[in-house]
């Protein structure tokens, strides 16, 4: 009233003064103080002091949250916090400061849908299309108001397995494994999409009639061929049985006539052949000449005396030799004028006889000379008659005696 100023009261009580600078700093401390515990109710004005209250207790955060908090010039406000009532459920959790949230839960599900989280105090009803299974599918179990249908992915058979059953919409397909044919058996027929394999016994050659050209296995049969039968050309060099077929081998064709047949070809055999003996032309004849089926027989030359005999015929390849006997001279009256050879007789003469008296054996027959005849020697008309010729010896002259005159 007097034009004084005075610094508005802290909202703590008493009087006013003028303070220090000491008193201000206490002042401000005392007010930030005071201002933790209270709160300007009535803001001070030109003419009166402010109004301070003390905050009420804090909100009990067990069933309250704050409106709106303290401040300097307000008190804290507290609200209970909302209860959810039946049908709703608690979209956001109440804080210190923020009240919960509730919300309707949501309708029933509808046709077509299930509920596939049913509706708590805490969450709401979720719905879901009902699952529609695909063609590659078969239904376990169909929806219900609470769960979704259970598909299952239709099975696919494998290679080695065949279908039994096919699917339905609300059944899986069953497999069955493709069998195994067991032993002395093969597969006629493999295993399909819709049927199992068809085992077939294996077949059994007949020993004799028949071979086996191929051994029954898992897949295929035993495949049988007919025994051949050799022909007249051939010989059997191996009788058919179940493991081989016959062995016809060709005949051996002797080359006659180089070659003649020792032993002819039977059913079982071969022909054996030979080589024709060639006779040894120095001192061998073929006696007999080959034929297919025999050889040439030889036989030794026959060897003449050479003292005795002589080569009459001479040996051809298909004749033996002729022996001839040779001449046999007369010692006394004959001699040998030509000597024999292998292959020729030798020649006798008569030998020349000498005359008695006419002419005597200078030189007497030899085995290959001829006798010597000499004439006789004739006295001359001077001579006289010593000895008188033989057929040995010659005249003997002798001269006369020449008579004198006195005789």
């Amino acid at each position: 009233n007097n034009g004084q100023c005075f610094d508005p009261s802290v909202c703590v009580g008493g009087g006013r003064r003028r303070r220090s600078l000491r008193e201000d700093l206490l002042f401000v401390w005392e007010r930030y103080r005071r201002s933790q515990i209270e709160y300007e109710s009535i803001a001070p004005t030109v003419s009166s002091d402010r109004q301070c209250e003390s905050f009420s207790v804090e909100c009990n955060y067990s069933y309250e949250f704050e409106v709106s908090p303290r401040s300097f010039t307000s008190d804290v406000v507290c609200r209970n916090v909302t209860v959810c009532n039946v049908g709703e459920y608690v979209l956001e959790d109440p804080t210190a400061t923020s009240d919960r949230v509730c919300l309707t839960h949501s309708p029933v599900c509808g046709a077509n849908m299930f509920e596939y989280n049913a509706p708590t105090s805490s969450s709401d009803r979720v719905c879901k299309n009902i699952t529609q299974c695909s063609a590659t599918e078969f239904m376990v179990s169909p929806a219900s108001d609470t769960s979704d249908t259970v598909c299952n992915s239709t099975s696919i058979c494998s290679l080695l397995e065949f279908e039994v059953a096919s699917p339905t919409f609300t059944s899986d397909r069953v497999c069955k494994s493709c069998s195994e044919c067991g032993s002395g058996m093969f597969v006629e027929s493999g295993c399909g999409p819709f049927t199992d394999v068809t085992c077939g016994t294996c077949s059994e050659c007949a020993e004799g009639v028949s071979f086996v050209s191929k051994t029954c296995t898992n897949s295929s049969d035993t495949v049988c061929e007919t025994c051949d039968s050799c022909s007249t050309s051939e010989w059997v060099a191996q009788n058919c049985s179940l493991e081989f077929n016959t062995i016809c081998n060709p005949v051996t064709v002797c080359a006659f006539p180089f070659q003649y047949t020792r032993e002819v070809a039977t059913k079982y055999s071969d022909a054996i052949c030979e080589t024709v003996t060639s006779c040894n032309s120095k001192n061998e004849y073929r006696y007999s000449a080959a034929t297919p089926t025999s050889d040439a027989l030889c036989q030794q030359l026959t060897m003449c005396n050479e003292t005795t005999q002589f080569e009459l015929l001479a040996a051809t390849p298909t004749s033996d030799r002729e022996c001839g006997v040779l001449t046999e001279c007369d010692p006394i009256s004959m001699f040998i004028s030509k000597r024999a050879t292998l292959t020729s007789d030798r020649e006798c003469q008569n030998a020349t006889e000498c005359t008695l008296g006419v002419s005597y054996v200078k030189l007497n027959i030899t085995r290959y000379g001829d006798r010597m005849c000499v004439p006789v020697q004739i006295c001359s008309e001077d001579e006289f008659e010593i000895s008188a010729p033989t057929l040995y010896s010659d005249r003997t002259c002798s001269a006369l005696t020449v008579c004198d005159a006195t005789s």
